[in-house]
């Protein structure tokens, strides 16, 4: 049969992706099976189980040792990633399995964005305390838009509000399916067809969803103003859905779906909470940089922040934004204890540098003509999107 020794061996991964799939396929002939709303987490157990007894016999191979560690960890994670690929995932998935994931997905994302920084979450724990008092509140049948300038920590608090809603999911039945899409992901089709792949419709009609789309700053402002109309087309026919916003202030000033109730902007953090969250980093306050009274408030912008902390960790202090970019860009690019000609070519090098300072100043424009986006993408540090080359974002 399909349970064969020679599958038990292959990578866990593979094998247990197609072995879930088969095994809920040939189980949803019993009628107990078939009325299941967890099917294929039930087959990923009834796997998890024969390969515990596979185990058991005395097998000693250490391939399939190595696969029963696993078997609750990581690689479980992946599985799950391979099997939301199918019609009604949210249906067939339990919601311990689909809490995971998601809660992957958040620390995936975190990891991605304190990259250039090259410091661990845990290291953020100020900062992560203030979130968890100041998430929005979205109530079903709503959207709220999240604005702010760039640093913010727009993205960082969307996904603060997600685990909360990821949580009330794993703990509650009947509670929304939580879910996050880039922007970028629904700019050109619906975010109702989105979710139909994504979560499945019975859930979407059943349940809801606590959606964030994060990023509208990141498109066209045309496309972010019909992405915002179609927020609210699916909480007004999916009463159970709620969705969360994000975009930098500006970019939809004026929309007539727009009130003092379903939008705010991200407020800074305290003078106290950002100097707590550089030493905690960096081993050191600013105390120079201080001086300069412009300077302050950039400090309370999360990304400024660390790019500050980052700046004391290695004994330089800087009093503007640009140079907390400009060495920001300097620390990502170089490897760890390599010297400072190891960055590239000087023009990479400034030019990465110009356009790190020119985005976090105008709305989507880069101030690079077309031979210097070019080079820069040639290099992979970057992305381009429309007319733009976007540096790796970091809110």
């Amino acid at each position: 049969g399909q349970l064969s020794v020679k599958r038990l061996k292959d990578p866990y991964v593979e094998a247990t992706d197609f072995l879930a799939r088969e095994l809920d396929q040939t189980l949803m002939k019993h009628r107990k099976w078939r009325h299941a709303s967890d099917t294929l987490s039930r087959a990923l157990q009834v796997l998890r189980e024969v390969y515990l007894a596979y185990g058991a016999m005395g097998k000693k191979d250490p391939d399939v040792a190595t696969q029963l560690e696993s078997l609750d960890g990581e690689y479980r994670a992946k599985v799950l990633e391979k099997l939301t690929k199918i019609e009604e995932p949210a249906t067939r998935i339990s919601r311990a399995d689909w809490a995971m994931l998601q809660e992957r997905r958040v620390e995936i994302r975190r990891e991605s964005r304190l990259q250039a920084f090259r410091i661990d979450i845990a290291q953020m724990k100020p900062f992560l305390d203030v979130l968890r008092t100041t998430t929005p509140t979205v109530a079903r049948g709503n959207f709220f838009l999240l604005e702010g300038s760039y640093g913010a920590g727009k993205s960082e608090q969307a996904d603060t509000w997600l685990l909360q809603q990821i949580e009330k999911y794993r703990l509650h039945e009947g509670m929304p399916v939580p879910l996050h899409v880039d922007a970028r992901d629904v700019e050109q089709a619906s975010i109702e067809g989105r979710l139909a792949a994504d979560v499945g419709l019975t859930a979407l009609r059943t349940q809801g969803v606590a959606l964030v789309v994060d990023g509208l700053d990141e498109i066209r402002s045309e496309r972010a103003s019909r992405v915002l109309d179609d927020a609210n087309t699916l909480v007004l026919t999916y009463s159970e859905a709620k969705v969360l916003l994000t975009s930098r202030s500006g970019v939809l000033d004026g929309h007539r779906l727009l009130h003092a109730r379903n939008h705010h902007e991200q407020a800074p953090l305290d003078l106290d909470t950002a100097l707590s969250l550089i030493t905690s980093i960096g081993g050191t306050t600013l105390h120079a940089a201080l001086a300069n009274p412009v300077f302050k408030p950039s400090i309370q912008l999360p990304f400024f922040a660390l790019a500050a902390a980052v700046g004391a960790r290695e004994g330089k202090v800087h009093s503007s934004r640009a140079g907390l970019i400009r060495d920001l860009v300097d620390h990502a690019i170089r490897p760890p204890g390599a010297a400072r000609t190891s960055i590239g070519t000087t023009e990479v090098h400034s030019t990465l540098g110009r356009l790190a300072t020119n985005t976090t100043r105008r709305h989507s424009q880069d101030g690079l003509n077309e031979s210097e986006r070019l080079r820069l993408l040639e290099t992979g540090l970057v992305v381009g999107g429309h007319d733009v080359v976007d540096s790796r974002r970091g809110e």
